[in-house]
């Protein structure tokens, strides 16, 4: 009994710190992907950011300026688009909804918004696929506007 007690008691504590606030598994899996990605891009690590990203030639990246496929192609759109810590500026995300599609497939909703210091500061809206590959949850597609 011993052994089952203190068991149970990490089990217990897990659950309730992976749906912290009444999240469902799915909200708490999506919430902190984006949690990975705004810690990343905050310190100005891309490669980091990119991580949370399926690394496969069929990822897909669809924002206002067009598509990008694949992983290196959306990384490679990225360093473009953002080349330093100005333009990168300070990211915040707000997840709106996450609907499962199955157990290993989830899309999110939410808004992400960009401040920054000496450039005009970004919003928008995204919509993601999340997908366990593996084992881990990756965005397999990205559409961003």
């Amino acid at each position: 009994m011993r052994i089952t007690i203190p068991i149970l008691i990490i089990l217990a504590t897990t659950q309730i710190s992976g749906y912290a606030q009444g999240m469902s598994k799915f909200e708490a899996i999506a919430q902190s992907v984006l949690n990975q990605q705004a810690a990343a891009w905050n310190i100005g690590d891309l490669d980091a950011f990119m991580e949370t990203y399926w690394k496969s030639p069929d990822l897909q990246f669809i924002s206002k300026n067009g598509m990008a496929s694949g992983w290196e192609a959306t990384r490679t759109r990225y360093y473009r688009t953002y080349p330093d810590r100005k333009a990168m500026g300070h990211l915040d995300f707000e997840l709106i909804r996450v609907d499962k599609r199955s157990k290993n497939l989830m899309t999110v909703i939410g808004k992400y918004h960009v401040k920054r210091e000496e450039l005009e500061d970004l919003a928008g809206t995204f919509v993601l696929i999340l997908q366990r590959i593996h084992g881990n949850w990756s965005i397999t597609l990205d559409s961003t506007h």
